[in-house]
């Protein structure tokens, strides 16, 4: 796919919008103080997911339109939004790439919020139904991250534990074509316009359905952004799908924190550098758990010494070149 060179303006329009953005936050803090208030990590073997609650956010009318964190008007209706929302860290061409996406983003107040204190070149992707999402996104956007949206897909059912729930308004294999508009509705609504991308939670079953993850990728497309399938079956249908379509399909290298001991996550981010120095880019996630948080704070200082480089996830598309 051929993208569009990124202007030297946007980096100077990417600055002004972020102090734009400090004070829509600021004001979004005393807009929606409930927002703010911090919920107390869930255990789970999963993720870091949120207490299944009604979508919050389905209910609202924004007080203050998203789209003023972002480039101007006629920039946004011609530019991909992984362009216009990309951040402006300046990654070097020459040196291998290291992606890192922490999803389940806005579940959990607490554990988010220590996850907007990781270095900016991380990537934070953000739950739509999350009682914290959209106050902590926009905080992310203004410390530097890159957004994306961790859009909520059925997953394979279990047998020998209590099934697991992706969520409100998530993508099931039964929806018929108008329900998962409808869906896509909801989950893009606020988030669309400060994300550079999608990807998926859970949706080991959904992700399998062709027809289904086609309908998502239209949508995806005609929003201006790149999918990451976080690739959670081996069967995954998103390349299928994603045939004769022209937007940028990115694929889940690494999970960091299956486990959740130190060792292990330091163990995966070994995997990471050793991936990125094979192939010359990388694309990991994991969670905002206190353990990947703690391990991600004290690796990523060591990277310039070790020739790689931690990039925002729009800095591994392909490249006009490519």
């Amino acid at each position: 796919m051929q993208l569009p060179v990124k202007p030297l303006t946007l980096v100077t329009i990417g600055t002004v919008s972020l102090a734009i953005a400090v004070g829509v936050y600021a004001l979004l803090g005393w807009l929606m103080p409930t927002w703010n208030a911090a919920s107390q990590p869930q255990p789970s073997s999963s993720a870091t997911a949120a207490p299944i609650v009604a979508n919050p956010l389905a209910q609202m009318t924004p007080t203050i339109a998203p789209t003023s964190i972002s480039a101007t008007q006629p920039a946004r209706d011609t530019l991909p939004r992984y362009v216009v929302n990309a951040s402006p860290i300046d990654v070097p061409a020459d040196l291998p790439k290291i992606a890192i996406v922490i999803d389940d983003m806005g579940g959990v107040a607490s554990l988010s919020e220590q996850a907007l204190n990781l270095p900016a070149g991380v990537t934070l992707s953000f739950l739509p139904y999350g009682d914290s999402t959209l106050t902590q996104a926009f905080k992310a956007r203004v410390l530097g991250h890159e957004v994306m949206i961790h859009l909520p897909m059925e997953p394979q059912p279990r047998t020998e534990e209590p099934p697991a729930n992706p969520g409100p308004d998530a993508l099931y294999v039964t929806d018929t074509p108008a329900d998962i508009a409808r869906k896509l509705n909801t989950n893009f609504k606020f988030l669309a316009a400060m994300s550079v991308g999608v990807n998926n939670h859970m949706g080991s079953r959904f992700t399998e359905n062709v027809a289904g993850m086609r309908q998502v990728l239209e949508r995806v497309q005609e929003e201006r952004m790149f999918f990451l399938d976080s690739l959670t079956t081996a069967h995954s249908g998103v390349t299928t799908a994603a045939t004769g379509l022209t937007l940028p399909i990115l694929v889940r290298n690494i999970f960091l924190d299956h486990y959740l001991e130190q060792a292990q996550v330091e163990a995966q981010l070994a995997q990471v550098e050793e991936h990125a120095r094979t192939h010359g880019q990388v694309i990991a996630i994991g969670h905002p758990h206190p353990v990947t948080v703690k391990a991600l704070q004290e690796w990523a200082p060591t990277l310039a010494a070790k020739g790689l480089v931690l990039a925002p996830i729009s800095h591994l598309l392909p490249k006009n070149d490519e």
